[in-house]
């Protein structure tokens, strides 16, 4: 029994010492330092409002000609897919103060799957499209 257990631990010590670990990896995030000027046409936005909640839209924010649409997830799929020309597209994420950490990951992984690589994450929508999405669905409670 001695010289069964003590091969054990021979062999124990044997693949601790050699194994090598696995490094950690993370995801390098750039953030933006910010842009003078309005914002391009080359630019779809997409707000997260809460729970499940996507809402889009393309080009410089005017709610009065075009308030953002409210979208699921094959939504985003399909309208990146309908995208021909990526050159110069920027795609921004916005998320609320009430949005879980999944929705994020959801969209971002969208964006991965339509092979877009430019995206930036906003740390908060602005109060002119919180008020906006209020404006679409009044029977939500308010956004921050």
């Amino acid at each position: 029994m001695t010289p069964m257990v003590d091969l054990a631990f021979l062999l124990l010590t044997f693949f601790i010492l050699t194994t090598t670990l696995r490094r950690l990896e993370g995801l390098d995030l750039l953030a933006p330092l910010g842009r003078a000027g309005k914002a391009s046409d080359k630019t779809i936005t997409f707000l997260l409002a809460g729970r499940d909640s996507i809402y889009g839209y393309a080009g410089p924010f005017d709610p009065a000609t075009t308030p953002p649409k409210r979208l699921g997830l094959d939504h985003v799929r399909a309208a990146l897919g309908a995208v021909k020309d990526t050159a110069g597209l920027t795609l921004l994420v916005k998320p609320s103060a009430s949005v879980r950490y999944a929705n994020v990951v959801d969209i971002l992984d969208e964006f991965t799957l339509a092979g877009l690589a430019q995206y930036h994450v906003a740390d908060s929508m602005t109060a002119e499209e919180s008020s906006a999405i209020n404006r679409i669905e009044p029977d939500r409670r308010s956004l921050p």
